[in-house]
């Protein structure tokens, strides 16, 4: 009698572990697959998406005419950006925009999370996607995700990208075959560029500087390293080498011009002299350069503290309490199809009847679980 006991344990353990790695093997076939699936049909809509706004702004004269009056960027001078500001008298080059225009900029340029804003390629890494707005989980389900706080794509700045290397489509999941001088290519709406490789690294997610302005127009893309893993991140640096963009104001700066285009800016009544005007300039150019000597090294020590960067690679604690639901119906479903396969049926057949009808909405429950386990979970 204690004997069979025993064996019953030993049985029911079995199923259990069993069980336990069938699943686990499921969930991983769900996170290489099934999460491809989902990002290859998103992109499919992304492409669609970035078409129709290319050949409408192609058409719209208002958006065309505003483009004219946007400096052009010489990308051999290497132009930084404060520096272009900081050194005219005027406060901003966009000072001849209407509040008009520059609200339509950033209604362009800076979209909302998880739209299609331009398309990356990268022959080297095999890698040709839609790049959308933000890196949420949902933005980076889609593909790969510009940062919001970055500079606009293919203009002056450190644009950055965000890209899963071995989940949702992998887009970067050859990121490490890139090398010194591989081009790549980004297109948008409003514009193309070319940039070149020159760095590639390996930091901790709180080095968040990578993803700042270094004085200089880079691209910067960022995916998690090593692969199946979120320890650490791997960068890659690209220079901007040829771009049609003229040069657009971060989001940022947006937000700051659409309020200074309502106000006048009064700067002659503390100033008597032409002389004043030229010394104080030369003064404030002078103190903007010495600060600027010192920001790449400050920002590289401050913002090891600051959180890590891509919270879209991240996972999203907020889904724990879906994960515990949607595990309780999976399971409490089951539980019934076992139940009344073996128990409440006294006749074979009926026992893979239930099975059979069971077996249907066990995988529903069972993908929806493994979703909100995935947005749970780091994805890499």
């Amino acid at each position: 009698m204690q004997s069979t006991k025993l064996e019953n344990v030993f049985r029911r353990t079995g199923l259990v572990l069993i069980g336990s790695g069938a699943l686990l093997f499921l969930f991983a076939l769900y996170q290489l697959f099934g999460t491809a699936m989902i990002t290859a049909q998103a992109q499919n809509g992304l492409e669609s998406d970035l078409d129709t706004v290319t050949e409408k702004l192609a058409s719209d004269e208002f958006f065309q005419n505003t483009f004219t009056k946007l400096e052009t960027i010489t990308v051999s001078e290497d132009i930084e950006r404060t520096e272009t500001v900081e050194t005219e008298v005027s406060s901003s080059p966009f000072e001849n925009l209407t509040a008009e225009e520059i609200s339509t900029l950033g209604t362009i340029v800076y979209k909302p999370q998880g739209e299609a804003i331009a398309q990356i390629i990268a022959p080297a890494m095999g890698l040709d996607s839609i790049v959308v707005s933000g890196t949420a989980v949902s933005a980076l389900r889609k593909g790969p995700g510009h940062y919001a706080d970055s500079a606009a794509l293919c203009s002056t700045g450190n644009a950055a990208i965000a890209g899963h290397r071995t989940t949702y489509g992998a887009p970067f999941g050859d990121i490490a075959n890139l090398k010194f001088g591989d081009e790549i290519r980004v297109n948008t709406p409003y514009g193309n560029c070319i940039y070149t490789v020159t760095e590639r690294f390996v930091v901790d997610p709180s080095d968040t500087w990578v993803v700042k302005d270094q004085g200089d127009n880079r691209l910067t893309l960022t995916s998690c390293h090593p692969k199946y893993s979120a320890a650490q991140r791997y960068i890659v640096v690209a220079e901007l080498a040829e771009t049609n963009v003229p040069y657009l104001p971060t989001q940022e700066e947006i937000n700051e011009l659409i309020v200074s285009t309502t106000e006048t800016t009064v700067v002659s009544e503390e100033i008597t002299t032409t002389e004043t005007v030229d010394r104080d300039v030369e003064v404030a150019t002078e103190v903007t350069n010495t600060i600027r000597s010192e920001v790449h090294t400050v920002t590289k020590t401050t913002n090891r503290v600051t959180e890590g960067f891509g919270e879209g690679l991240d996972g999203d604690d907020g889904q724990l309490l879906a994960v515990i639901l949607y595990g309780v119906v999976f399971f409490a479903l089951w539980y019934r199809i076992y139940r009344i396969a073996n128990k409440e049926n006294k006749e074979r057949k009926f026992k893979y009847i239930t099975y059979g009808v069971g077996v249907f909405p066990l995988l529903v429950a069972m993908s929806l679980w493994f979703y909100r386990i995935d947005l749970f979970l780091p994805s890499y």
